[in-house]
């Protein structure tokens, strides 16, 4: 079941991306494993190399990284986190996915604001700009980590990046 609502919750996720009207802007080289490009012209956000944390694995074999430095809560009931998945064998059509996410505490969900796909070759994905749908987060997924360990009762650590 967590792994049938787990790729439920990534094929939903890229499948809005690809049906948005996204900004596109395309990766200046391939990347090193997940090294896209230091800049991203227009957002401001970051991509550099990152110190991943795993999070959760699924019965499918994906694994689900974070970087705990990059947790931010710009608002109350807020988080941004760069995440990564995984993905194992080439059943999936990328060999991983990094993602900068917005995570709405109140209403438990979760969107992408920039993302990326690298494929099995190393190759990188063009960058995808635009904010993706909300998704909720199910219970039994491996984003419920998110909830459970920074949202619920829990107050941002100390040093976090709060606005």
């Amino acid at each position: 079941m967590f792994w049938r609502l787990s790729l439920f919750a990534c094929f939903v996720t890229c499948l809005c991306v690809s049906l948005a009207d996204c900004s596109l802007v395309v990766a200046e080289k391939p990347a090193k494993g997940a090294q896209p490009p230091r800049t991203v012209d227009s957002s401001g956000i970051e991509w550099k190399e990152r110190k991943w944390e795993i999070y959760a694995k699924d019965r499918g074999g994906t694994q689900y990284y974070f970087e705990r430095e990059s947790l931010s809560y710009p608002a109350k009931n807020r988080i941004y986190v760069w995440k990564k998945r995984i993905f194992p064998g080439k059943s999936s059509s990328q060999k991983e996915i990094v993602s900068y996410d917005e995570i709405d505490c109140r209403d438990e969900k979760y969107r992408s604001l920039e993302l990326q796909g690298v494929n099995w070759d190393d190759s990188t994905t063009i960058i995808y700009k635009r904010p993706t749908p909300w998704t909720p987060i199910f219970t039994d997924t491996a984003d419920e980590y998110f909830l459970d360990t920074f949202c619920r009762g829990v107050q941002p650590p100390v040093g976090s990046k709060e606005k």
